[in-house]
């Protein structure tokens, strides 16, 4: 009615409010449909194609998908309500990050599975590592640090930086010197939020949910400057190609740290790495709610820039170790390390299989 009487109100005054009402409108009618897009994921979207009752039956959906209504516990018992599900989520994470003890006889076998490292940085390499990253670097990172993800719990998202970078590079620039010195991130800014993406229709296992953790910009640029730092260096020395399932969950810290020094990588680059990883917590997101904090004592972080690299790192030693063992007929052996060293099952028998498939090469 109100637009009605505007439009037959012939004043200069009347057909300024209305333009500005019908432009107010279609503002807030694109500003809806671009959240839309970015939460269903669709790229194809139209510069200036109005939202329909489609997107948002697709945002809806995409809601309805990551909703965890129940779930099954050990004994095949359905665990049902908000609280509960929340409990046991946080449950099931808190022990999966949750470093098991290791006995005398786990440090033998994964300083000999260890020591089968024979090649080492150089002195070069390391200086290299060590050496404080130009600007030139960080600004290049930055710049491809991918649009349109979900942003971890400082709101950062890299849209944002990115077009703001000229007043923001300066603090960005002293906060990779801070950790550089320091060795270590605060509290706030190693936190991360798993988001759980289900893989199948069975959503009442947690099994079939696979943890994404959304990190804070300042630990994914840091992360990232370490990653590009150690591909500098010669690829050969600390990577291989992987083919099988990764255990990033399940890694013990400490086969992290003594894999990187018996590869002769500089103590101050192994204590920066250490300072990503150690003393970082995280919380679950599900249903609209989080979780209770809990610190991650083991694996690598799904999400994390470098969590690939350390992972290539880390089964380095392992490989070779299988190799040789294979020569020797001793296979079994070492696959017994593997088990004592916290990886998990479906990462022991894709072994058996790659073992296998290469000595058929």
């Amino acid at each position: 009615m109100a637009r009605r009487r505007i439009q037959h109100d012939h004043s200069e005054e009347a057909r300024k409010l209305f333009e500005e009402a019908v432009t107010t409108q279609r503002k807030k009618e694109h500003e809806d449909a671009e959240i839309c897009r970015r939460r269903c994921k669709i790229t194809w979207l139209k510069e200036g194609e109005a939202p329909s009752k489609y997107f948002f039956a697709r945002m809806k959906a995409k809601h309805a998908q990551e909703e965890m209504t129940s779930l099954e516990d050990s004994t095949g018992g359905l665990i049902q309500g908000r609280e509960e599900v929340l409990g046991a989520v946080h449950s099931f994470y808190e022990e999966l990050y949750t470093a098991e003890p290791e006995s005398e006889e786990m440090l033998e076998d994964r300083r000999r599975v260890v020591g089968r490292i024979n090649r080492r940085l150089t002195a070069e390499q390391n200086l290299v590592l060590e050496a404080v990253p130009s600007e030139e670097l960080i600004t290049t990172i930055v710049m491809e640090v991918p649009k349109e993800k979900s942003p971890g719990i400082d709101g950062v998202m890299a849209e944002i930086l990115k077009l703001g970078w000229e007043f923001m590079k300066d603090d960005c620039f002293l906060m990779v010197q801070c950790f550089w010195d320091r060795k270590r991130l605060t509290r706030k800014d190693s936190k991360g939020v798993i988001k759980l993406i289900p893989k199948n229709d069975r959503k009442q296992l947690l099994q079939n949910w696979r943890p994404i953790t959304l990190l804070t910009m300042t630990y994914k640029i840091i992360a990232k400057v370490i990653a590009e730092w150690a591909q500098t260096t010669d690829q050969d020395v600390i990577f291989v190609k992987l083919d099988f399932m990764k255990a990033y969950d399940r890694i013990a810290h400490g086969f992290i740290w003594d894999t990187l020094s018996a590869m002769g990588m500089a103590e101050d680059l192994v204590e920066r790495i250490r300072g990503l990883v150690i003393g970082g917590t995280s919380e679950v997101h599900i249903n609209g709610c989080f979780t209770e904090d809990f610190k991650i004592g083991r694996g690598v972080r799904q999400g994390c820039p470098l969590a690939p690299l350390l992972f290539a790192m880390t089964t380095q030693p392992l490989m070779r170790a299988l190799r040789e063992e294979e020569m020797v007929g001793n296979l079994q052996n070492i696959l017994d390390y593997i088990n004592s060293l916290q990886t998990t099952q479906g990462f022991v028998s894709q072994q058996k299989k790659g073992s296998s498939t290469s000595s058929r090469r």
